[in-house]
């Protein structure tokens, strides 16, 4: 069975994933994996280096500080990264996935833009983790050494929740401990 894990920066998805990893599941971080493609994939990097040239490179690899820089503040370069980056995480999760021989017998794919990329497409079910707003914005000002503001305008950028809410087969509310979020990840689990 295979799961998306999706939701906001500050939702708590991080902690439900680490404990789906520990507990129940082979997990497939997308962050994690298209931080690896950055830096391993000749041809993301050829991709990226031709959208937004040789600057984005730095001994031999492709700077995120760069990149980041120039997608920004700049929603139609952030769309074409993301293009170019969802393209590559498919790719990478549907082999990962493929080539699986482990024995936990659920697969996470933990990616927090997994609507935006079409990877719930090839899930079973898909969760979505929530939570208020300034819980979100406090969590993200904590975990990040940010403003609560910085937080709330970082918080914008993303899906909105309702929306996001629309392809969930199950939403998490993380309003309570994280003691009461596993054990509600508990009952989810039907293996």
């Amino acid at each position: 069975m295979i799961i998306g894990l999706t939701g906001n920066s500050g939702s708590g998805k991080t902690a439900v994933s680490d404990y789906l990893s520990k507990k129940y599941a082979y997990v497939l971080d997308c962050d994690k994996i298209y931080h690896e493609l950055l830096s391993e994939s000749p041809e993301m990097k050829k991709e990226l280096t031709g959208l937004f040239g040789k600057s984005i490179i730095e001994d031999n690899k492709i700077n995120r500080k760069a990149l980041g820089e120039i997608v920004f503040n700049n929603d139609k370069k952030l769309k074409l990264l993301n293009r170019v980056a969802h393209k590559y995480v498919i790719i990478e999760v549907e082999k990962r996935i493929a080539s699986y021989k482990g024995d936990k017998k659920l697969i996470v794919i933990d990616a927090p833009l997994l609507i935006e990329a079409g990877l719930h497409e090839i899930c079973d079910e898909v969760w979505v983790i929530d939570a208020p707003l300034e819980i979100k914005a406090e969590r993200i000002s904590i975990r990040d050494h940010i403003s609560i503001e910085k937080a709330k305008q970082r918080l914008s950028k993303q899906m909105n929740p309702e929306e996001l809410k629309k392809y969930a087969d199950h939403i998490i509310e993380n309003t309570g401990s994280l003691h009461e979020l596993l054990s509600y990840v508990d009952t989810l689990v039907k293996i």
